[in-house]
């Protein structure tokens, strides 16, 4: 699903959810996280299951996700890194169960935009273009305060 240097393409959201799903799934399998079997780390990410699963469990899920660094080698126009933001957000949700407010939802999306969630293209538009949908995502959440409380300039 390329597109070309004038109009890059967007996934289909449920093709890039999945695709967001199975890397989650993916990073965490495997690495005995606390007991966690692969179906229950399938379950929790696919369908926000949490009932099988501890609080210290819930903790080590998040902080492993957090610790995950994600590349995306064809950006385009940044689906897969807003697909992926958003499912963190979602399992993150799913794991604690509290109500977010939007100054939580800005310093969350600005935590994973900024310290873990990678993109490149070989199309600088293509990449302005995926640097402007984050950033854009963050703006929704943003409640500016002072004038010193600014919404970061990457663009």
């Amino acid at each position: 699903m390329r597109g070309t240097a004038a109009a890059p393409t967007i996934p289909p959201h449920p093709v890039v959810a999945f695709m967001c799903r199975q890397a989650l799934e993916d990073c965490l399998a495997g690495r005995n996280i606390r007991g966690l079997s692969d179906g229950k780390i399938a379950n929790l990410v696919d369908n926000g299951n949490t009932a099988a699963i501890s609080m210290e469990q819930a903790i080590a899920v998040a902080e492993t996700v957090a610790a995950a660094k994600i590349l995306d080698p064809s950006c385009d126009s940044g689906a897969f890194l807003l697909g992926m933001m958003q499912e963190i957000l979602a399992l993150n949700a799913s794991l604690f169960r509290a109500g977010a407010t939007p100054e939580i939802l800005y310093r969350q999306k600005l935590n994973i935009i900024s310290r873990s969630r990678h993109g490149v293209d070989k199309d600088a538009s293509a990449v302005s273009i995926a640097m402007l949908r984050l950033w854009l995502s963050l703006a929704v959440d943003y409640k500016a305060k002072t004038r010193r409380n600014r919404c970061p300039t990457w663009i």
